[in-house]
């Protein structure tokens, strides 16, 4: 964690705060994209999965990767799918919550 985050962290009292600054972490949405972008090069699909909604649709924005969450519309939710499964690769990565479970 970056050294402000992990002040942070340290003194929250409550442990939806400390989750939320560990999954909202700088250094780890930087890593993320990073990997993202190293297998997306080598032609693998690939997966970003969060337990949290609010940290998957940020993470979905920023690095332009279509999300599937429990709001998300079934005839969505199908074309993302399909376009991930694709040969074509029209989808290498995808953003998926619980819901996928």
């Amino acid at each position: 964690m970056t050294g402000p985050f992990m002040e942070r962290y340290l003194k929250a009292a409550h442990m939806n705060e400390k989750q939320m600054l560990y999954v909202m972490n700088p250094n780890k949405i930087r890593i993320a994209e990073y990997l993202v972008d190293y297998h997306e090069k080598r032609g693998d699909s690939v997966i970003v999965f969060s337990d949290s909604v609010y940290s998957l649709l940020k993470y979905s924005e920023r690095m332009q990767i279509p999300a599937i969450y429990g709001k998300t519309p079934q005839s969505e939710r199908e074309n993302i799918l399909k376009n991930f499964r694709s040969e074509d690769g029209l989808a290498k990565t995808i953003c998926l919550s619980k819901v996928s479970e």
